[in-house]
């Protein structure tokens, strides 16, 4: 039962306090200006290919087939997709796009809102379990300060939504410990689906709660002290057969549309470590400290102070909650570890790897301050320690909000701009100037798979993945695929040698990306 907060003759909710404090830390983080910008900074392809599918779905409505609006399946002939995600985040957007319109916010919206529903699960089961609002307050603003949660959260990409659901039946499996209800279980198993439909790497709740039930029910180790949490075993396994059951089933389903069209640019493959060159591994390597130093997962303080509680997680074991113990060691070993090392070469690219991982901070420091309450109460309660907890979140604050204004002012956002000033806002001159969305355009400069496509709502080409050295080969050979216009940004590739024979007529300028027919009336 929530409690309220009192002060005078006022008197508020903790639970309504908490989403306060969350609206503030947004608002002092800008998401109320980022709402509101086009698709940009770091890993703008992965954002804009996001958005193009909610796009494309709220035209087609189309739960089984995504279109990305470039052409690169079947020898450059269909625009037609299959990511390794299930398109559940896609579906929802394009619902709220029939509903109130095109509005592009409206996705960012929905991430922030789920991502605050789920830190607001946080908040509820760290009071469950501490009995402490301090506390409770504490540990959801821990994932709120990570620098790739700030900015993934308010952003296209799956990955936060995915940690999201984690953190959902993370939640929903401690309801079920502490009221023995099976429906909790039941919204565990869902949210822990939805989590991995949305991105494979959130399947570390999944095993860690399956190798929970493995303990008790094979091992008979009992964590919970004497009484078991999985009392009647058969009744459980239907849900974990279940998850297993319906992944198969969509990835198998993705794995047979891709074989058919050729169309998958989203795919989950295993890279190893093992896998990889010595000469590349150091780069990685390199890659990760240098992200690691300059905070983008964390405050590189706050890290070492982490690393500093898992040791006396370990030291100290007996002391320690042995459930919360159970998840944040295997948090660690399948997510940090086994995680890291079987996609070792994909995280040294993208950062949002990582994004699941911050799964572990959540066990680790509740089990810490359950250690502190239960073995040193007096320092627990003591006003020392809770100012050191305030400051500690006021600092932690404070570093996201210098991570997110990092993030929106680097070289990876002052590059990706170049395209929203390209693009951002040409889709009413090109109707004007009668080009519809369906007409088959190309789009160059441009290496990724649709920027530009999304940014304009058009259908058609960039550079990726189409055959040809120069521009000129490549737009001769799109003009045999049915290619309409050509959109050139940079007045140096008209320089190039014979590319001005490809292109019939020029028909329009707009911020310097000039138009041209490559047809004849």
């Amino acid at each position: 039962m929530d409690k309220y907060f009192t002060f005078k003759n006022y008197k508020i909710k903790y639970s309504t306090l908490f989403w306060i404090l969350l609206m503030l830390i947004s608002f002092y983080y800008g998401y109320n200006k980022i709402l509101f910008i086009r698709p940009s900074g770091i890993h703008q392809w992965r954002a804009c290919f996001s958005a193009n599918n909610a796009l494309n779905m709220y035209y087609e409505m189309d739960f089984f087939k995504l279109h990305t609006g470039s052409f690169i399946a079947k020898g450059n002939t269909i625009d037609v997709t299959v990511p390794a995600e299930a398109p559940l985040l896609y579906y929802a957007v394009a619902i709220l796009y029939k509903i109130f319109g095109y509005h592009e916010f409206l996705y960012r919206l929905l991430n922030v809102i789920i991502g605050m529903m789920s830190l607001c699960a946080v908040f509820r089961l760290t009071k469950l379990i501490t009995k402490n609002y301090l506390i409770s307050f504490f540990i959801p603003v821990i994932l709120f300060t990570s620098a790739i949660y700030i900015f993934y959260l308010n952003n296209f990409l799956t990955d936060v939504t995915s940690l999201s659901f984690s953190l959902f039946g993370f939640y929903y499996f401690f309801k079920f410990i502490y009221h023995k209800k099976y429906i909790d279980f039941a919204y565990t198993m869902l949210m822990v689906l939805i989590a991995a439909l949305l991105k494979a790497p959130a399947l570390l709740i999944f095993f860690s709660i399956l190798g929970y039930f493995f303990l008790e029910v094979v091992l008979n180790v009992k964590l919970n002290g004497k009484e078991k949490v999985f009392k009647k075993p058969l009744k459980y396994i239907a849900g974990f057969t279940g998850v297993i059951i319906i992944l198969g089933l969509w990835y198998y389903y993705a794995k047979h549309y891709t074989d058919t069209h050729g169309g998958i640019t989203s795919t989950v493959s295993i890279r190893t470590i093992l896998g990889v060159n010595d000469e590349l591994k150091g780069q990685i390597w390199a890659e990760l400290y240098a992200r690691f130093k300059k905070g983008y997962f964390h405050s590189p303080v706050f890290l070492y102070f982490s690393a500093l509680l898992f040791i006396m997680n370990i030291v100290f074991i007996k002391k320690y909650n042995p459930i919360l113990s159970y998840f944040t060691i295997t948090f660690f070993i399948i997510g940090l570890i086994g995680f890291n090392f079987m996609f070792f070469y994909s995280i040294g690219r993208c950062d949002y790897y990582q994004i699941n991982n911050l799964l572990f901070l959540v066990p680790l420091y509740l089990n810490f301050t359950l250690f502190l309450k239960e073995n040193y109460n007096k320092i627990f309660q003591s006003r020392i320690f809770k100012l050191a907890i305030i400051i500690l979140s006021i600092v932690l604050i404070h570093d996201g909000k210098l991570a997110i204004k990092n993030k929106y002012s680097d070289w990876h956002y002052r590059y990706s701009m170049q395209y929203v000033n390209w693009c951002g806002d040409i889709t009413p001159y090109l109707r004007n100037l009668g080009i519809e969305r369906d007409d088959r355009v190309y789009f160059t400069p441009d290496p990724s798979i649709n920027v530009s496509l999304y940014l304009m709502d058009q259908k058609g080409n960039t550079d990726y993945s189409v055959p040809g050295k120069t521009t000129k080969e490549k737009i001769e050979y799109l003009k045999t695929k049915g290619l309409k216009y050509v959109l050139i940004a940079k007045e140096e590739i008209l320089n190039e040698e014979g590319i001005k024979e490809s292109l019939y007529n020029k028909i329009g300028d707009y911020n310097g990306v000039q138009i041209f027919k490559v047809f004849e009336e």
